[in-house]
Parts: C-alpha cells; sequence; structure tokens
C-alpha cells in the first residue's frame, strides 16, 4: 500500500510521474514563472496526446506571474487554463491533483511553478496517495472546481493574457492590501402561495410550454421571489434538478421548496455533501460539483424533466452548458433578477431569446411589491478618459487617485446632505476609498464607518447601522447580495458602473419594504464612465426622445422621482453626440472582445452589447463596421466589399413577418457552394411550410394565412411567396414573376456564414417579440 510522505527538494521528478500516469490533473498555483511551466510543458503535452484531462489555475496575486509562463500555457492545445484575479485578497494555494481510474494522488505545499520551486530550492509538499486518504482527493478537487469556476477566475485567452501583459509592466511586483472574503446569506421571504405576479409567472411558463417551446427565461425583480416561483412550477414536473454556483442559495431554496411541498424528496449534490437516492425528487446541484465529468457521467441524459437554472449571470457560462448539453429535460427555466442584455447574455442564449416573463423593479414599484425610490443624478467631476482601462475595469491605482480627492469627496458629502434620508449605504470602489470618504464624512459631524472584508466584528456594526448608531455604511462589495436591511432607504453611489448587473443587485438593497419607509433615496455620480447610458436605460430615465437630446425623461413609476443636476444632464447630452455614440460602441466591442476571447459574431454581438443596433445605424452594417476597425481577414474584407449591398440589405430589411428570413434559410439549406443560385417558389414552398409548422409559436404566429392553415398545398404556398415576400426582397435581390435571383453579387463561404448568423439572429428577435 503506498503511503504518505513528505518532500523538501526536487518536486519536479514526483510531478512528471504523475502527470505521466494521470487521467485527471489538476493544478493550481499562486504564481507561475516562464522556467517552472518549461519544465512541464513536454509532460503536458504527453498527456493532452493521450486523452488525459488537465486544468490549470493560476493567481494574479502582487503580480508574480510572468506573462510568458501563460503564453506558453497558451500555447497548448487541449489544455483548459484559467486565471485567477485576486483583487488583493491574499492567494496563495500551492496543490497538483491527480487522478485515473485506479489510484489518485493529492501533492500540496508550498511549491509554485517556476524552476527553484521545483527543483532547487527549499520546499515542503506532503504526498498523499488516495488509497491513504480517499477523502482529502475528492475534497481537494471539489475545492479546486470552487475556485476554477468561480467569478474571479477568467478563461484564458489572448485578449486577457494581452491585458494582464499592460497591468504586469506598469505595476509588476506592487503589492496590494489583503482582503478577507466574506461570505453572504441570501434572505427570501416565506411565501407558501403564489402571490399575483408569481400566478402571471406561471402562466406564462405554461403558456410557453403549450407553444411547444423547451426553454424560457424569467426575469423577476429582487423581492418578487424567483426562487418560489420556480417552486411552485417544480410542482408540474416529476424529477426536478435545481442549478446554482453557491452552496447558500442551494440551501437556501431546498429550505423554499419544502415550505412550498413538504411531501418533497430533495437531496443535494454539492462537493462532498452529496444526499441524492434512487427516490430523490427534487437535486439541489452546485454547477463547480456536477461539471466535472465523472460527477455528470453518473446521472443518465433523461434523468430530469425540469432543469431550473438560477441566478446564471453569476457564473462561468461553459461550465453551464456542459451540464446542460448533458441532459435532454422537457423544460428548462432560466431565473435571474437582472435584466441587462451584457451581463446576462449567456441566459438569453441557453434559453433560446425566449422570455416568458419580465418584470422590471420598476415594473414591481408600481404594482407595490417594492418602495418608490427618488433618484438623484449628480456630476462626477472626475474625468474617466483620463484613466486607463485595463481589460473590463479601470486601473485600480489610478482610479483610486482621482477618488481619493478633497473636492471629489466634498462634492459626494453635500450630494449627500442635501437629498439623504435616515440609513444610507455608500457604494465604493476600494477599502482605501471606504475608509478615506467615512473619514471625510466623520470630520462633517457625521456618524460614518468603512464596513470592508477586513472589518471585524461587522455583526455589532450592522447592528449599531439598524439601531440608528451609524448612520452612513461605506462598502466595497458586502451589499451586493446576500445581506437584507428592509429600512436601508439611501443609497450613495460613489464609484463607476462597471457592471450593471451589480447595479442592479446593489439597487435592490435599497427596495425592500418597510414599515414607516415611504420611498428610498438614490443618489448616483453621473460620469463619462463606461456603462452610464445602458444604467440610465435600466432606470428607464431615458427614451427616444430624450436620446435626441431633449431634456425630458419618461414618467417615473407613481411615486417615484427622477432627477439630474444641470451639469450631470449637459454630460448625458454629450455622450449622445454621434462621435461619442460612436465612441462608446466601439469601447462596447472591445469588452466583449475581451469577455469572450475573441472578435464576437453577429449573433454574440446581438446577444451581449446594450446598443446592437448602433453598428448598423452608424457604418451600415455590423461587418462594415468591422471592417473599418481592421478586424476582418484579406479573405473576408473581400468578401464584404463584393457583396455589402447584400449584407447590409439582409442586415436591415423590415420584418413584419418572418418570411424573407425563411425565404433565406431555404437558399442557405442548399450549402455553401449553391446558396447564391436562382431559387423558384416552387422549390422554397415545402421548407417554407414545414418551417413555419415545426413550431407551435411559429404557426400561431406567422401560419395562420389561408395559404398556410391546413394539409400542405404546394399551389397555395407558391401563389403566397410570389405575392409576399418574393417581390418584397429589396435590392440586390432581383424577382421576374416566377424566379428569385441575386444580381452582381460574388459567393464564398465566409459570406454564407455572415448571412447564416444574421438571419439566426434576427429570427431569434422577431420570435422572441
Amino acid at each position: 500500500m503506498p503511503e504518505a510522505k513528505l518532500t523538501t527538494h526536487h518536486l519536479y521528478d514526483s510531478l512528471i510521474e504523475a502527470i505521466d500516469q494521470a487521467e485527471e490533473v489538476y493544478i493550481v498555483a499562486a504564481f507561475a514563472q516562464k522556467s517552472g511551466v518549461a519544465l512541464l510543458v513536454p509532460a503536458f503535452r504527453r498527456a493532452l496526446q493521450r486523452g488525459a484531462e488537465i486544468r490549470l489555475l493560476i493567481g494574479d496575486y502582487l503580480h508574480i506571474t510572468d506573462p510568458e509562463a501563460l503564453a506558453q500555457l497558451l500555447a497548448l492545445d487541449g489544455l483548459s487554463v484559467r486565471f485567477y484575479r485576486s483583487g488583493g485578497r491574499s492567494f496563495h494555494p500551492k496543490a497538483y491533483l491527480f487522478r485515473n481510474a485506479e489510484t489518485g494522488l493529492s501533492i500540496v505545499g508550498s511549491s509554485n511553478i517556476s524552476n527553484s520551486a521545483l527543483r532547487s530550492g527549499i520546499e515542503w509538499n506532503v504526498h498523499l496517495p488516495q488509497a491513504v486518504a480517499p477523502q482529502i482527493l475528492d475534497d481537494a478537487i471539489d475545492a479546486f472546481m470552487d475556485l476554477y469556476l468561480s467569478e474571479s477566475a477568467e478563461e484564458l485567452n489572448p485578449v486577457v493574457l494581452d491585458a494582464y501583459r499592460q497591468e504586469y509592466a506598469a505595476r509588476q511586483y506592487v503589492a496590494e492590501p489583503e482582503v478577507e472574503y466574506d461570505e453572504g446569506t441570501v434572505v427570501v421571504a416565506p411565501e407558501i402561495l403564489p402571490h399575483r405576479v408569481q400566478e402571471e409567472a406561471l402562466q406564462a411558463l405554461r403558456e410557453t410550454m403549450e407553444e411547444g417551446r423547451t426553454r424560457a427565461l424569467a426575469v423577476l425583480a429582487t423581492g418578487l421571489g424567483k426562487t418560489y416561483l420556480s417552486a411552485f412550477f417544480a410542482g408540474d414536473f416529476t424529477r426536478v434538478l435545481f442549478l446554482a454556483h453557491q452552496k447558500e442559495l442551494l440551501l437556501q431554496a431546498e429550505r423554499s421548496f419544502q415550505k412550498v411541498n413538504p411531501a418533497w424528496q430533495t437531496g443535494f449534490y454539492i462537493g462532498s455533501d452529496r444526499t441524492v437516492t434512487e427516490t430523490t425528487e427534487i437535486v439541489f446541484a452546485s454547477v463547480q460539483t456536477l461539471a466535472q465529468k465523472r460527477h455528470l457521467d453518473r446521472f443518465a441524459t433523461d434523468q430530469f424533466d425540469l432543469i431550473i437554472v438560477d441566478e446564471f449571470h453569476h457564473a462561468a457560462a461553459t461550465s453551464y452548458r456542459k451540464i446542460i448539453d448533458h441532459f435532454t429535460p422537457r423544460f428548462l427555466l432560466g431565473l435571474t433578477a437582472t435584466p441587462d442584455r451584457m451581463d446576462g447574455a449567456d441566459v438569453y442564449a441557453i434559453c433560446h431569446h425566449n422570455v416568458a416573463f419580465q418584470m422590471h423593479f420598476t415594473a414591481a414599484i408600481a404594482e407595490g411589491f417594492l418602495t418608490p425610490f427618488h433618484y438623484y443624478g449628480i456630476h462626477d467631476t472626475i474625468d474617466y478618459s483620463q484613466i486607463r482601462r485595463i481589460g473590463r475595469t479601470y486601473d485600480a491605482s489610478q482610479l483610486e487617485h482621482r477618488q481619493l480627492d478633497r473636492e471629489v469627496a466634498d462634492n459626494i458629502y453635500h450630494s449627500w446632505e442635501k437629498h439623504r434620508q435616515t440609513k444610507t449605504i455608500g457604494f465604493c470602489s476600494s477599502i482605501k476609498q471606504a475608509e478615506y470618504l467615512a473619514q471625510v464624512f466623520r470630520d462633517k459631524g457625521t456618524k460614518a464607518f468603512a464596513l470592508t472584508g477586513q472589518t471585524t466584528n461587522r455583526a455589532q456594526y450592522m447592528q449599531a447601522f439598524e439601531q440608528g448608531e451609524i448612520e452612513v455604511l461605506f462598502t466595497v462589495d458586502l451589499f451586493n447580495e446576500g445581506v437584507d436591511i428592509p429600512k436601508v432607504d439611501t443609497l450613495l453611489f460613489c464609484r463607476p458602473t462597471e457592471s450593471v448587473a451589480i447595479y442592479t443587485q446593489q439597487i435592490g438593497r435599497g427596495l425592500r419594504l418597510a414599515q414607516d419607509k415611504s420611498h428610498c433615496v438614490i443618489i448616483d455620480l453621473i460620469g463619462n464612465y463606461r456603462n452610464v447610458e445602458t444604467k440610465l436605460k435600466l432606470l428607464g430615465t431615458m427614451k427616444e426622445s430624450f436620446k435626441r437630446g431633449e431634456t425630458e425623461p419618461i414618467t417615473p413609476p407613481p411615486g417615484c422621482v427622477i432627477e439630474f443636476d444641470t451639469r450631470a444632464l449637459e454630460l448625458i447630452h454629450r455622450l449622445r453626440q454621434p462621435s461619442q455614440r460612436k465612441l462608446r460602441l466601439i469601447e462596447q466591442y472591445e469588452q466583449i472582445k475581451y469577455e469572450l476571447g475573441r472578435r464576437p459574431s453577429y449573433v454574440e454581438i446581438g446577444e451581449y452589447a446594450a446598443v446592437p443596433q448602433g453598428y448598423k445605424q452608424e457604418w451600415g452594417s455590423y461587418v462594415g463596421f468591422l471592417k473599418e476597425h481592421q478586424e476582418l481577414s484579406d479573405e473576408e474584407v473581400k468578401a464584404y466589399d463584393a457583396n455589402r449591398e447584400l449584407i447590409e440589405q439582409v442586415e436591415k430589411t423590415i420584418m413584419n413577418r418572418s418570411y424573407k428570413m425563411v425565404v433565406l434559410l431555404a437558399m442557405l439549406k442548399r450549402g455553401e457552394e449553391r446558396w447564391m443560385e436562382p431559387i423558384t417558389a416552387e422549390e422554397v414552398a415545402p421548407f417554407f411550410y414545414d418551417y413555419l409548422h415545426a413550431e407551435k409559436y411559429r404557426e400561431s404566429k406567422d401560419a395562420q394565412t389561408a395559404e398556410l392553415k391546413g394539409p400542405f398545398d404546394s399551389a397555395k404556398v407558391e401563389r403566397l411567396l410570389k405575392k409576399m415576400p418574393f417581390p418584397k426582397m429589396g435590392k440586390p435581390f432581383a424577382f421576374d414573376g416566377d424566379v428569385l435571383s441575386i444580381e452582381d453579387q460574388t459567393s464564398g463561404w465566409k459570406l454564407f456564414n455572415v448571412i447564416k448568423d444574421i438571419i439566426h439572429f434576427r429570427m431569434h428577435i422577431y420570435f422572441s417579440n
């Protein structure tokens, strides 16, 4: 029997031996150096060639990791690498975990991935064979996957690597303050029977199933009871999988389900806590655990007839897709409180853009489920155009330097003093900013305190806040979710909005109903930072006339007030100028490209962009934008130049019905070589009829004419096609009364894929409406 042992030097030999034998490899290291990666690459390559699965998680802590080491890993095809963004929190794990069909090994200790750590330095590492401590390896892999699939871990790709190169060059070896991590809890009101909004949502979900849809998204504002809605809906099914990314969410969800139906047999599949049996009806599983192949393979593809995906905008989309693609449920339900498409794009895609029910928090206010708000947009004196961007965020040191300015702080204080009520939460970018503002407020006689992950006795300060002994709590992220203080009546935003999803959650902290609370005051700094337009759109403060430069916002919900000071309003109008709009669209593209790690497709820009139509409005088409910004290959440029009129027509043509796009799909069905050839109504008719009758939602929307009702009649469908849509296709299409053709166009596989992407996205949008 193998024995546990301690090695104090030369770990390299043990690692190579283990990699050469393993079917699964999991490595987490606080940092990696080029010298250390070079030692391991040959063994990685051998393992990948024989089909082993290798996952690496490398940290950015203190910016010690060498970008060239990451580049070496990225160059290995088949290697799964993620980059952990520590954000100042201590990140020191060093673990090497191996498993094959018969055995396993855990090596945990002090060695990072460097030549000295693996070959010559003094390092202590404990080797624990699975036979000696079976549970340790399972627990370690589960803990690894928690980190690997966390929000802080980015998939390593060229865009992420390039952003880190810039950060590394600017801030190499500059220590950041260590931050203790705080795990929140989610509080959900104990409702047993569905309230009116939940009843409406249930009806909408049942109707979408009757239409033949197999996936749907329900968007409910914080406070409306998404989890209870899913529990009520689960009553229509026999075997249910509830997926979430946090253990606390799963525990809370199980309690809610039990309140709805105490007779349900429930079980958990979370790390080593696995209580699922053959009689379990509702399984509550963490995506971190179930995404592992060895766990996923334990479930049959038809194990569940309903899958519920909770808070999906928090999780890595690839991990969810891996689970969802494994199963064939009768229905999949996505749940979110965040309607913003930039943050929740994957929810829309996975649910086939079918939003069965949506209630924005402004609608929830109008319905009396949340308290009204008084929103005050205050001009932010910081010029964000002068602050460097690193990937998705502003450079933390440059941003903090500007925020720790007395003029900026005084502007925040005077705005708060003018509009405040009794209990205020102030949202900050960093611990230093929170502490600085708390001190400024105290200097002016206000009882203020900075509550952060470093604060000890947080419960004591929370109690003092609730009892009125503290007037203002400044925080970084403790109140994004998981903390419920209904009596909070003032929200103070002292930071640029870099995530609209988080902004929505933070607003939700102030909208809970409470005794003697008439409304919540929102004091928001409006600056020239990214996402400012998107968040204003979220609040319902912008409409078409407002976008053209007029000063009239839309009417807010009953009891709500929306006001901007003069300088903030002037800034908004400047941002709406054509030159600024183009700049925003370019920035939006770069951010989506960073998220994906590659150039976004037409479908992806439509899914992720806050204003996807802006590209065709400003550049004629999305492909036109790509050409102008040198994002196309030479072959793609030739295809675009030769077919620009066709691309722009397909992208812009009016769609009162789906008929034009269905005709184009019929043409594409002939393949890349023949799709641009002339086509007759007789050839299109069978596909046209079958496509519109294939799904009930298509049939009910676009197959109700006399020509399409009843059994297929080719002559009738041909007459419809010749009347509409053939004559309405527009240039460069031509119709001579019998044949539809495309004039003076040059085909190519690049063009085929571009047209296909445009059609699929436009059809998604059309039928989702």
